[in-house]
């Protein structure tokens, strides 16, 4: 029982760490986006999200080691093998300099070929366009290199060394801003050089911090065979599904831009933002649970497996609903204040991205307890396939000139379908799971999520305008909705006994803290 309430004190600390610096991350990105819309303009905006997507889409590479690399190390963590975590490590981090000269390759050869000839850029934007790309390019290198470094601290479960560095970050993106403003050199070209300038310096300090703090991070030229061959092994099995994740979304994508053109790239730019910065507070949830998923499996601690995977899907989607419910009924507002020109269907881009990505959060707590496991292959080929089929059903019904935003309903479909394919491969890698339990886990949440939306709605449908007051009323209202169904729906008898002695011992001591004030 100690042991249960160490983890848990270290995921709930994790998580406040994490959370700090999605908060700094998420005040900035709002402003900074906002500026930098208005700087570039909608059409250079456009080109950067489109020129970035295809070197995304090669990213698949650097996807499958980064899974296999943090699954690696964290099963190494939980055996307490330090010696063979330094072998890990070491093998990673030469694995991923090949990598990232195949994705080079690739992207001076075929990324190259298909800017040049596939995407729709407006011709006087081509120049700049090929520049830009180079230096995304250079900015890919630097963050597959990283991958081993984050890992560590991820499988290390040192989260607040993300909130200080996050703390840089903030001031190095409100400088790009400044500078942005202050220059009167081609907007596009100077923010791609801020941009590859800032993520340079990031990943110099996490590394630093990683050789002077995890013994294993200090890099041995050796490649292990014993090592080696596993993780390759479970790098070849994840490339697939990772493969398929990566050209399925950004399809999505260039599909946009061939037939509709670049201005829509720019909405769908904005609603992916607005989207990754609200679902990357829930999926620090994940991250947070992750290393203990993996450690416990490998103690072989089913039960505690069991456990985690329903907490983590419970809390991702919850704190995810907090912050989505009211940017679901708000949004046109939201948009509008943030943005002031607003690119057409971004609204609606943003509200369908949003529902895609609750969803998907069926399936990210499963998917890990699958990677703990080492056994993936039925996991990506079925996932993968699934997330494949975007791409011929979208063209085929753009063809048949159905309208831009079925791209994100056909999207929406296909991850359902992953999320259910997830459970089932869960329960078939993991005999002794519970799956009756999650999957009742994953009804009652999604029940309560709905309540919540529809009684907020309800509630303030009937103001006359869109305003400051009725946003914070929508926050308030589906707050509390959340918290009392939550609690009454979702916690089991232990967690309500927990969360009560929590909030009492708290109270105590802000009752004995004015005593003493006054």
């Amino acid at each position: 029982m100690a042991v249960t309430q160490e983890n848990n004190k270290r995921i709930a600390k994790n998580a406040i760490a994490l959370y700090i610096r999605m908060g700094l991350s998420l005040i900035v990105s709002l402003y900074t986006s906002r500026i930098v819309l208005l700087t570039l303009g909608v059409v250079d905006y456009g080109i950067y999200g489109i020129v970035g997507s295809v070197l995304a889409m090669m990213g698949f590479l650097n996807s499958s080691m980064s899974g296999a690399t943090s699954r690696y190390i964290t099963y190494s963590i939980g055996k307490g093998d330090k010696e063979n975590m330094n072998h890990v490590f070491s093998s990673a981090f030469i694995l991923h300099i090949g990598i990232a000269l195949i994705i080079l390759i690739l992207a001076e050869t075929l990324g190259l070929w298909f800017l040049e000839n596939k995407l729709v850029i407006p011709e006087e934007r081509m120049p700049i366009a090929r520049i830009v790309y180079q230096f995304s390019v250079i900015a890919s290198i630097v963050t597959i290199t990283q991958v081993p470094f984050n890992a560590a601290i991820i499988s290390h479960e040192h989260m607040g060394v993300y909130a200080y560095v996050e703390i840089i970050h903030v001031i190095l993106r409100l400088l790009i801003v400044y500078l942005l403003i202050l220059f009167s050199i081609d907007k596009l070209l100077l923010y791609s050089v801020l941009v590859l300038c800032v993520e340079i310096i990031v990943a110099f300090i996490y590394r630093f911090y990683c050789i002077r703090h995890f013994t294993e991070c200090k890099i041995k030229w050796k490649l292990e065979k014993k090592i080696i061959r596993p993780m390759f092994s479970f790098f070849s099995l994840d490339l697939y599904g990772n493969a398929c994740a990566s050209i399925s979304i950004q399809s999505i994508n260039f599909l946009i831009n061939i037939f509709f053109g670049v201005t829509f790239n720019a909405a769908g730019a904005i609603a992916n933002k607005v989207s990754n910065v609200v679902s990357s507070f829930s999926y620090n949830i994940v991250t947070a649970f992750r290393p203990q998923i993996i450690k416990q499996y490998a103690q072989n601690e089913i039960g505690s497996v069991n456990r985690l995977v329903k907490n983590t899907l419970m809390c991702t989607c919850l704190l995810f609903a907090c912050m989505a419910i009211p940017l679901l009924i708000e949004l046109p507002f939201v948009m509008k204040l943030w943005l002031v020109d607003v690119p057409d269907y971004a609204v609606l881009f943003c509200r369908l991205i949003l529902i895609q990505t609750m969803i998907d959060y069926i399936a990210s707590p499963c998917a890990t307890a699958i990677h703990a496991t080492g056994v993936i292959r039925n996991f990506s080929f079925v996932t993968g396939t699934i997330l494949l089929l975007n791409i011929p059903i979208i063209w085929i019904l753009y063809r048949m000139n159905y309208p831009v935003e079925t791209a994100y309903y056909v999207s929406i479909f296909t991850t359902l379908l992953r999320a259910c394919a997830c459970v089932l491969i869960m329960k078939i890698q993991i005999p002794l799971i519970k799956i009756r339990e999650y999957i009742f886990m994953t009804l009652k949440t999604f029940l309560v999520i709905g309540f919540s939306l529809f009684i907020t709605w309800i509630c303030v449908k009937h103001l006359s305008a869109d305003s400051l007051i009725r946003l914070m009323l929508d926050i308030i209202i589906n707050f509390t909705i959340l918290s009392a169904t939550s609690y009454a729906l979702l916690l089991d008898k232990d967690m309500r006994i927990k969360l009560r002695t929590i909030i009492s011992n708290r109270f105590t001591n802000l009752k004995k803290g004015l005593r003493k004030l006054f």
